[in-house]
């Protein structure tokens, strides 16, 4: 059972045990006190418009920690190419941005490129930024992911931690 409430503009979520994740929304976090890139993967030029403006705003409303890079990457128009091409298409925009830097960064990169046929209530903003029944205002799947994910960056060398936008993913750093 998740609970949800927002403390400044960060987001705190707490489960029944007592234990919580924050996720400090409008702060400068130092390097190493979170990721320094988060990616989110798009299926086409117009979801990454889309997400594109998601960010912008939560950046402006001061909900994402401040001093990290987002990007949106989109998949090559044509064939699906699955979360293994969009993996690749994205190393590929990371190396043209960061060149051989991006090998020194943690970086959270989540699949969320598609249409979510199932899912119609997540159809036109994605999965990733689909409403979640808790917080005020109301959190997406964005939010519970980078608070899954806090403890990741301060226990991690630099890489990638792969995930979907749609799986919630239960682990133990103990």
């Amino acid at each position: 059972e998740l609970r949800g409430t927002r403390e400044g503009t960060g987001v705190l979520l707490g489960n029944a045990e007592g234990g919580c994740f924050y996720v400090p929304g409008g702060k400068l976090v130092a390097r190493g006190e979170f990721w320094d890139i988060v990616a989110i993967t798009a299926a086409d030029e117009k979801q990454e418009l889309a997400y594109n403006q998601q960010l912008s705003e939560k950046l402006k409303r001061k909900e994402l920690p401040l001093g990290v890079q987002y990007h949106v990457f989109v998949d090559p128009a044509g064939a699906k190419i699955g979360n293994g091409g969009s993996t690749l298409c994205a190393l590929q925009c990371l190396e043209k941005l960061y060149g051989d830097k991006w090998n020194s960064f943690t970086i959270l990169l989540i699949h969320s490129g598609g249409y979510s046929q199932r899912l119609p209530n997540a159809s036109a903003l994605g999965k990733i930024f689909t409403a979640l029944p808790l917080g005020n205002p109301i959190y997406q799947m964005l939010e519970l992911k980078l608070a899954m994910y806090i403890d990741f960056p301060l226990n991690m060398n630099p890489g990638i931690l792969v995930t979907c936008a749609d799986d919630i993913e239960l682990y133990s750093i103990g």
